[in-house]
């Protein structure tokens, strides 16, 4: 209903100045990458990713210094060829947290021995995946 008094208006999440830019040929050095997104502003850094060995992955991060260069850079390379191949180009998406219920669970816990001997094993077959439901399909000969 009562709108702000400020002059600032606060930036949309879904908007960055990181850039995601993609499909980038694996010839393609940094430093030329670098100088094509240099006309559109103020670039921080660019990040050409690369594998263990150094081999260009085909894609990077370019940190612009305001979002209008970015945005401008967004429109005018997405789908626009450059060395051979059309470009991905836009906002980069936020890294995201992966942890599983047993890494959090086990970040408190304390360390513990084997079993005792007379537990019961986890799975009624040992060696074999389990099955959906717990229960075989069909009825299993016993185990020698």
């Amino acid at each position: 209903f009562f709108r702000s008094m400020t002059s600032e208006a606060p930036e949309p999440e879904h908007l960055s100045r990181q850039v995601f830019v993609g499909n980038l040929a694996f010839s393609v050095k940094e430093e030329d990458v670098h100088k094509m997104l240099c006309k559109f502003g103020e670039v921080i850094q660019f990040r050409l990713v690369t594998d263990e060995e150094g081999n260009n992955k085909g894609y990077g991060f370019c940190d612009f210094e305001t979002l209008e260069s970015a945005s401008k850079c967004i429109k005018v390379l997405d789908k626009a060829q450059y060395k051979g191949r059309q470009l991905s180009v836009r906002p980069a998406a936020k890294p995201k947290e992966h942890l599983t219920a047993s890494a959090t669970a086990s970040q408190g816990s304390k360390a513990q021995g084997p079993p005792p001997a007379d537990a019961a094993p986890a799975h009624p077959f040992p060696g074999l995946p389990p099955f959906p439901g717990g229960v075989p399909p069909f009825p299993m000969p016993p185990l020698p």
